[in-house]
């Protein structure tokens, strides 16, 4: 299983565009702590319809993807959006891991 996190900002907070990953898990020390947050997520079957919590202008936003086998999937989410409990706990595993690059 291999995880890719992406974050990015917008103009006004200095635009930006961060990457970390592939993290893949047969390499980790202790790969079956993501992999279970990923099914704790219900990663592949998660609704990604996310309640809005408020108006700002210039959010930053996020994307967590991973891929298993033939499962791909990217769930994609902005500041203005509250996420489940357990999607935010993979994010935070996974950033824990490695270092974040700026993308090209």
């Amino acid at each position: 299983m291999q995880v890719i996190l992406e974050h990015g900002g917008g103009v006004a907070g200095g635009s930006h565009h961060q990457r970390l990953g592939p993290l893949d898990t047969a390499a980790l020390d202790d790969k079956t702590n993501i992999e279970k947050l990923v099914a704790e997520a219900d990663f592949f079957g998660m609704d990604d319809d996310f309640p809005r919590t408020g108006a700002m202008s210039d959010p930053t936003w996020h994307t967590v993807r991973v891929v298993d086998g033939d499962a791909d999937r990217t769930i994609r989410w902005d500041a203005n959006q509250q996420i489940p409990e357990a999607l935010r706990a993979l994010r935070d595993a996974c950033s824990a891991l490695g270092d974040w690059q700026a993308a090209k």
